[in-house]
């Protein structure tokens, strides 16, 4: 019964592995698209550096008074803050989803290159916990349902 289950679930890792790989050209766009997003966030964050600096120079030159200075000073200070986070949240979630990729990819290798002989690899690659129950039942807790949180994002769209 064990067995059978786990190869059932490897059996949709296959399968998700399969589609994952015809997905690739659209996985490659959301990569474009992120990394256009980051290169125009990178570029705002230097322009405010720029406006920041000519700033105070408007301030020592007599061109703006101490409060347009606070104010405007403030106002580019959160620009720059909302897209430096900004630009790191969207390289984690790049970076997370290549990890994840990646480990996906991996796993489904392993599982389609199985054999009896690797079976004990197979179950510590795909299940965390077993728990056997008085009445001979089972309940298996499988690792990577937790972890490919991104792919099933990225593979169930239509």
């Amino acid at each position: 019964m064990l067995l059978t289950t786990i190869k059932s679930y490897a059996d949709i890792i296959i399968g998700k592995s399969i589609k994952l790989h015809n997905k690739s050209a659209d996985i490659d766009v959301q990569r474009q698209e992120a990394q256009e997003e980051l290169a125009t966030l990178r570029q705002e964050a230097d322009k405010n550096s720029r406006m920041f600096k000519s700033l105070y120079e408007s301030l020592v030159n007599g061109l703006i008074t101490a409060d347009e200075y606070r104010d405007m000073r403030a106002d580019y200070e959160t620009k720059t803050k909302n897209n430096l986070a900004r630009a790191a949240e969207i390289e984690k979630r790049q970076a997370e989803l290549d990890k994840q990729i990646t480990e996906y990819f991996e796993l489904a290798e392993l599982i389609a290159n199985a054999d009896n002989s690797k079976t004990a690899a197979l179950i510590d690659s795909l299940v965390d916990k077993i728990k056997i129950f008085s009445d001979r039942s089972i309940e298996i807790d499988f690792s990577f349902l937790d972890g490919f949180g991104l792919i099933n994002e990225v593979t169930d769209y239509e």
